[in-house]
Parts: C-alpha cells; structure tokens; sequence
C-alpha cells in the first residue's frame, strides 16, 4: 500500500485521494490483534499525514487557483512540488531498496 501512496504523493489531490483508504487502513487496523502489524498500520497512517501536511502547505503557495484552465493548474502544481520532499516517496525508496537487498541476499546464499 505504500507503494500506491508514494506513486500518488505528488498529486494535486493527495488529500482527497488519500482519504477513503484512509478510513478503511484506520477501520481494519481496529480490528488486527497483531501488535506489530497495528504499528505499521499507525506508521503507513502517520506518513499519510504527514504527506497530506506537504501537499496542503504546497498547494496554499499556489497563486491561481483557478480551475478555468486545469492544465495551467497542473503545470504550475508539477513545477512547484519538484524538489519537495514527500515523506512516503522515502518511504517508499526505502522499502525498496530493502526488498532489493533481501532479494540480492537470497540470490548469493542459493549460488553457495
């Protein structure tokens, strides 16, 4: 899941897009008995958060709101998110580059 959120971070619409599976993540989490998987469940919540936190604070920064033309719009979001740094975007990095290395550890175990 935090992968479709970091692949979603940088959307103008974060905040809206975020919220359903949010209520659903906040909803299942009430429900898991598994301690250590309620406290991802908090972490993957908290980045959530804090991404709707930079795309709001970003999107208050835009000068023309004007949804008569949506590709200005969306030109000026793209040039003004470039260079932000979105917490689930590394995040996400992160979790990659440690499924990569498990990968790359199983792959030199099996060829000894």
């Amino acid at each position: 899941m935090t992968h479709w959120f970091a692949a979603n971070a940088t959307s103008l619409s974060f905040p809206e897009l975020a919220v359903p599976n949010g209520v659903m993540v906040r909803k299942f989490k009430k429900n898991v008995q598994n301690q250590v998987y309620r406290k991802s469940l908090q972490s993957l919540l908290d980045l959530i958060k804090r991404n709707e936190e930079v795309v709001a604070n970003e999107r208050a920064k835009i000068r023309d709101k004007s949804l008569k033309d949506p590709a200005k719009l969306t030109q000026q979001w793209s040039i003004q998110i470039t260079g932000v740094d979105m917490p689930l975007v590394k995040e996400s990095a992160k979790l990659e580059a440690r499924q990569i290395e498990r990968i790359n550890m199983k792959i030199a175990a099996s060829q000894h």
